[in-house]
């Protein structure tokens, strides 16, 4: 079943959530600018991201009810990645990668291909919480990047 139709089909739909702060405070991991992507290469890290992608997708399972949750890749755009020294030309695809690939083999392994449904996040390029920080227009811009289907 697609994700529309498991949308229109459940009560409701599970998703993650406070995975940085799960990061910082039960893990005791330095998440600077929110940007949990950095914990994807290291192994403590990573690790962490695991524990923490496989928790929720366990309730979703416990459960039986669908699950859509984020990559970890919160200000994993160009200028939230250089501001964490990632900045060789293809980072921006190293990192999203790393991303999906994460959570789509964790959902294989653990058989939830028809209940656990992967999202990009990339988060706001300046600080979300302060209005002076929107974008005008003529400078919003999307980066895109060619499209994988896992």
């Amino acid at each position: 079943m697609n994700f529309s139709e498991r949308l229109e089909s459940s009560p409701v739909i599970l998703t993650e959530g406070a995975v940085v702060t799960r990061l910082n405070y039960e893990f005791h991991l330095s998440t600077p600018d929110s940007a949990a992507f950095v914990h994807l290469f290291d192994r403590t890290g990573r690790a962490a991201l695991d524990a923490i992608s496989r928790s929720y997708m366990q309730i979703a399972a416990d459960h039986d009810l669908p699950m859509l949750v984020s990559t970890p890749t919160w200000r994993a755009h160009p200028e939230g990645l250089a501001r964490q020294g990632f900045t060789a030309t293809n980072d921006l695809a190293r990192v999203n990668h790393e991303a999906v690939s994460l959570l789509h083999d964790m959902r294989r392994d653990m058989g939830l291909e028809e209940t656990v449904y992967i999202s990009g996040a990339v988060g706001p390029q300046f600080d979300g919480y302060d209005s002076k920080g929107r974008l005008m227009r003529q400078r919003q811009r999307l980066t895109t990047m060619p499209r994988r289907r896992y």
